[in-house]
C-alpha cells in the first residue's frame, strides 16, 4: 500500500510517503515522481525502514517533492516505487492523479 500526504500534491512542497512492503527482503527502497505526459527529471528519495511495525509487512517512510510543473495542478504524476533486494530491482508504478484525490490520503494497492 502506498500513501501520500497532502493528497493535493503540492509542488516543491514536502510529501510525507508511506509505503507498505510484503513478501520481499528490501535492502533499499525509493521514490520517483515523474510526469505521466511530460519528462520531468527524476529525482529518488531514499524511504527508510520503519522498525516494529508488522510481522507480515515492512513499513518504510520518508519525505519527498514534485517539481515545479507548467500545467499546474492538471499534471498527472507517475510514483515509481523501487524495490531492491540481494537477487532483483522491483519496481511498482502508481499514476496518481491529484485533481481525483477526495480525501487528505491516496491510498493505493498495486
Amino acid at each position: 500500500m502506498l500513501n501520500i500526504l497532502p493528497a493535493s500534491m503540492p509542488t516543491g512542497q514536502p510529501l510525507a510517503i508511506r509505503a507498505e512492503v510484503s513478501g520481499l527482503a528490501a535492502e533499499k527502497v525509493s521514490m520517483e515522481f515523474v510526469g505521466r505526459d511530460m519528462p520531468m527529471g527524476l529525482m529518488p528519495f531514499n524511504l527508510q525502514k520503519q522498525s516494529g511495525h508488522s510481522a507480515d509487512a515492512d513499513l518504510y517512510t520518508g519525505t519527498g517533492n514534485i517539481t515545479f510543473c507548467t500545467t499546474g495542478r492538471k499534471m498527472v504524476w507517475i510514483a515509481r516505487l523501487k524495490m531492491e533486494t540481494r537477487e532483483a530491482v522491483y519496481n511498482v508504478l502508481f499514476e496518481l492523479d491529484p485533481l481525483e484525490a477526495n480525501s487528505q490520503q491516496i491510498a493505493i494497492l498495486p
